[in-house]
């Protein structure tokens, strides 16, 4: 007996061993892919359940605002600088907004004029300009324009940054005459290798030594007009990136982020709440009265979202939407200033809480419960910890790692029909040994009564 059981537990300990070795070891990314699938499914159904209105405003260049353009200015795509320099005038002075994100690239001269006039307004008004980086390998990357900005690390960390934060190559900055302004953020894309799903960015980009922010951070610098201050520190969730004052003046946003450097953007707004104004509205001043009321000191995101812009991007929550919503989402977390992650491992507890769990599936299995418990338990168990894993998304924006429901699903995977294995095997030693001694009936029923008593651990008077 103790042999037997002894064997049933070692086939347990190696199932959790196996899962253990291919969640820190895994080559192909099959468990990573698994767990970030269910991590976007998430995402997917929550923006469902939960409905907010965003903050921040966007204004959209459309096809629509494009053909507007076309027809009372007589230009066509791209627009002159001194175009975007009249649309930001009529947002700061006819509709008061306190700051834009211009989510655009300027690294072209263009007309010399609209770059004096949007120089000009960046001086007098909040407005953080665009910038890309290129995170390719040093021979295949590109440089355009002028890199704007950067801050140099704090000294007693900067191994530390460097280390940590993705280094770029190469990168898309702005024109000559746009150096001189004060805020300028990157909008560098990150996507999943295996869908093309932008599911995380980097907060800072490292080059030459100097830390870039990401555009949603610099606005949020921008407004208040301070300046940064960085810290980073090993979390029992990756890293903290904290930035003190960003929101508000006396506190520090608290950035949990992988042992990459990365963020998992938190996304909670569906795209049908996002308030987008055509631009057309805005040059024609036609806003309506509740949006205009919302404008007044509040924040926009200047965006190009027509489809032939190449600005669309997949998200966990679109397959297809305006690449100015990662922005979006990333900014209205920021202002809720939640921590997207405990104090506590979750790496750590999980796998300590599907141990037990899978001990507590090992002491039904040998103390005598019925096969459909013992079947229903594990499934009962993983559908538990998915749920789980949606609540504490939803309530507190963390993602729960999945090795309790891996380790259960294997439990039922494997550990199941090795039982049934075990108990066609002892049947089949016992109908050797009997069948020539036994009538058929009679053996018929005894071959039942082992099964039960392997299987289902009952006593037979």
């Amino acid at each position: 007996m103790g042999t037997k059981f002894g064997g049933r537990l070692l086939v347990l300990l190696g199932i959790a061993a196996v899962l253990l070795m291919a969640q820190h070891y895994d080559p192909l990314q099959v468990y990573s892919s698994w767990q970030t699938r269910v991590w976007n499914a998430y995402q997917h159904w929550g923006v469902k359940v939960k409905d907010p209105k965003p903050l921040v405003f966007v204004v959209k260049i459309d096809g629509e605002s494009i053909n507007y353009v076309r027809k009372h200015y007589g230009e066509d795509w791209p627009w002159p600088r001194k175009r975007y320099a009249e649309l930001l005038k009529i947002l700061f002075e006819k509709y008061q907004v306190d700051l834009v994100g211009v989510d655009m690239f300027m690294p072209y001269a263009r007309d010399a004029d609209g770059n004096d006039e949007l120089n000009a307004l960046a001086q007098q008004h909040r407005i953080a300009f665009a910038q890309v980086f290129d995170l390719g390998a040093a021979e295949t990357t590109f440089t355009t324009g002028r890199l704007v900005g950067g801050i140099t690390p704090p000294e007693a960390q900067a191994a530390t940054f460097s280390q940590l934060f993705p280094q770029a190559n190469g990168y898309v900055g702005l024109t000559a005459q746009l150096t001189d302004v004060p805020c300028v953020g990157h909008v560098t894309p990150i996507k999943e290798t295996a869908n093309g799903l932008i599911t995380k960015v980097p907060p800072l980009i490292v080059h030459a030594g100097k830390l870039y922010p990401m555009l949603a951070i610099e606005m949020l610098r921008c407004q208040s007009g301070r300046l940064y201050d960085f810290a980073v520190s090993p979390h029992p969730n990756g890293w903290e990136l904290s930035i003190k004052d960003l929101v508000s003046e006396g506190e520090t946003a608290h950035l949990i982020l992988d042992e990459t450097g990365l963020l998992r953007i938190p996304y909670q707004i569906p795209s049908a709440n996002i308030d987008a104004i055509p631009a057309m509205d805005v040059f024609q001043q036609r806003v309506d009265e509740a949006q205009t009321a919302s404008l007044q000191g509040g924040m926009v995101l200047l965006a190009g979202t027509a489809p032939g812009l190449g600005d669309q991007q997949a998200t966990p929550i679109d397959s297809n939407v305006a690449g100015v919503s990662v922005h979006l989402q990333l900014l209205e977390w920021l202002l809720g200033g939640a921590d997207n992650a405990p104090a506590f491992s979750l790496d750590v507890w999980s796998w300590v809480i599907g141990f037990c769990g899978l001990a507590g599936l090992y002491f039904l299995l040998v103390y005598g419960v019925g096969v459909g418990t013992v079947v229903l338990a594990p499934l009962v168990l993983m559908l538990a910890w998915l749920g789980l894993g949606f609540w504490a998304w939803l309530e507190k924006q963390w993602f729960i790692p999945m090795h309790p429901a891996m380790l259960f699903l294997a439990f039922l995977a494997i550990q199941v029909p090795l039982e049934w294995w075990f108990s066609q095997r002892t049947t089949g030693r016992l109908r050797k040994l009997f069948q020539d001694y036994l009538p058929e009936q009679l053996w018929g029923i005894l071959s039942t009564i082992t099964v039960r008593i392997y299987c289902c651990r009952v006593s037979v008077a």
